[in-house]
């Protein structure tokens, strides 16, 4: 986390009962200039090959902000999690990725938010 200029944030990584081999997480927060921002990254129960996590929050200017990634009871290989978030100038944005109980090969999630600047804005999926 580097030139972090902001209050009341919560940083919440948790990995549980992780029995796995080459796994990697990336959680890079970069210039961050803002209020009441919220990552959650819970990864629990993993019990596969090959899985990566990539979240990345740069250059946010902005209130109210949640960022919320779950993956849970994930029994599967080559999964690839991307959440990237670009240049955000928002008030109100909510960010909602959950992945539950996935057993299956080969599944790529992409979720890629760049240059926003709106209000109000939901992603949802489930």
């Amino acid at each position: 986390m580097s030139e972090l200029e902001t209050n009341e944030i919560v940083i919440w990584l948790e990995l549980s009962e992780l029995e796995t081999n080459g796994i990697v997480i990336w959680l890079e927060l970069d210039e961050l200039e803002t209020n009441g921002i919220v990552i959650w990254l819970e990864l629990d129960e993993l019990e596969t090959n090959g899985i990566v996590i990539w979240l990345e929050l740069d250059e946010l200017e902005t209130n109210g902000i949640v960022i919320w990634l779950e993956l849970g009871e994930l029994e599967t290989n080559g999964v690839v999690i991307w959440l990237e978030l670009s240049e955000l100038e928002t008030n109100g944005v909510v960010i909602w990725l959950e992945l539950d109980e996935l057993e299956t090969n080969g599944v790529v999630i992409w979720l890629e938010l760049g240059e926003l600047e709106t209000n109000g804005v939901v992603i949802l999926v489930l």
